[in-house]
């Protein structure tokens, strides 16, 4: 009997993790959910057409596909790859990155990109021209370095030692309410500040409230704004402003507000006042800059004691129940296009 003829089918793949879906909006959801990156890989494997029988594969009867190692490792390395380059790595540094990550040649890692490379220029099905379409700028916005504006302040004296070594896209700026010196550069030059800082010797400044709706001034006013943790790479979503002018974060990383609407609600907050985030800032990362003593319940033991006649007794072991999160400030210093940076090592109230 003539084998019977195979088709292609679509499956949208999590580039960090491997978990597969029939679908983009559920691939997305799923990433989204995770916190995870970058885009989802498209990928079509080859499956025989429905005969009326149903393969069944284990006690739960699921489907005999699946991905080989070979396909999940090529995925890997094509989504590690292009979000370095996102990154502002060159392409050396970026395959180098990869091989040393995947644990595999850099003449092998080369090879799985050209060939997913050319699986992506494969002939699309009719019908499927407008999905093409998205994937292709999927895609090309994850190879293409995205440029953001950034901000930091300085102390003018140090300002003054990087002005005559500034490049194209970077602006010493002087806020006009209170004379703070800002500089704008874009994210592909943290290299060239990071040096300048380890040269010169000096350190960008936590900002004022002033500072912020300065720098929100130049950007635009739809543009949604969430906050991240630079010490731990963490996103947080942004719910609110206090009447403070404090920006509540949220866990939900989904949450964020718009740059009119900061400014709006900053505006009435004092503007000499540091500008801060604040929230419990309560997650489930094992990193020692977030984890404390507060975040743990423990028993303790009483301590021994004897009796009239001399025996030794145990004391009975106590519980103390796990403290509620604290409601904690961080200050900002320093800014994007779309977040807002702090720091959770430094706590706000060292400057109150």
């Amino acid at each position: 009997m003539a084998a019977e003829e195979e088709e292609e089918k679509r499956i949208f793949v999590d580039p960090v993790d491997g978990k597969e879906f029939t679908t983009r909006a559920l691939a997305k959801k799923y990433m989204q959910k995770q916190g995870h990156k970058g885009a989802a890989i498209v990928d079509r494997v080859k499956e025989k057409p429905k005969t009326g029988k149903i393969i069944m594969a284990g006690k739960m009867g699921t489907t005999t596909r699946r991905m080989t190692k070979k396909r999940k490792k090529m995925n890997r390395a094509f989504y590690l790859f292009n979000q370095y380059m996102l990154d502002g790595d060159e392409r050396p540094q970026a395959l180098t990155k990869v091989s040393e990550g995947l644990k595999e040649p850099k003449k092998k890692i080369i090879a799985w990109l050209e060939t997913m490379k050319g699986e992506k220029k494969k002939f699309t099905p009719k019908g499927e021209g407008k999905e093409k379409e998205e994937e292709e700028k999927e895609v090309t916005d994850l190879v293409k370095p995205r440029m953001l504006s950034m901000w930091v302040r300085l102390f003018p004296e140090d300002a003054e030692l990087i002005k005559p070594h500034l490049e194209k896209e970077m602006e010493i700026q002087i806020n006009p309410y209170n004379q703070n010196t800002i500089l704008k550069y874009i994210n592909t030059q943290e290299s060239i500040i990071d040096y300048w800082m380890f040269h010169y010797d000096f350190t960008s400044i936590e900002l004022e409230n002033s500072d912020i709706l300065h720098i929100l001034g130049q950007v635009a006013l739809t543009n949604n704004y969430k906050v991240w943790d630079t010490a731990e790479l963490k996103i947080w979503g942004l719910e609110d402003i206090s009447d403070e002018g404090w920006l509540l974060i949220n866990k939900d990383n989904t949450l964020s507000l718009s740059a009119s609407v900061i400014m709006g609600r900053l505006g009435e907050a004092v503007p000499d006042n540091l500008a801060c985030v604040a929230g419990t800032f309560v997650d489930d990362s094992k990193s020692l800059t977030s984890i404390d003593s507060e975040h743990f319940q423990f028993a303790s033991e009483e301590d021994d004691f004897y009796n009239i006649y001399g025996q030794r007794v145990s004391g009975a072991a106590t519980y103390k129940p796990k403290p509620k999160p604290k409601f904690v400030k961080y200050p900002i210093y320093i800014m994007t296009e779309f977040g807002f940076g702090t720091n959770r090592l430094i706590n706000y109230e060292i400057y109150e």
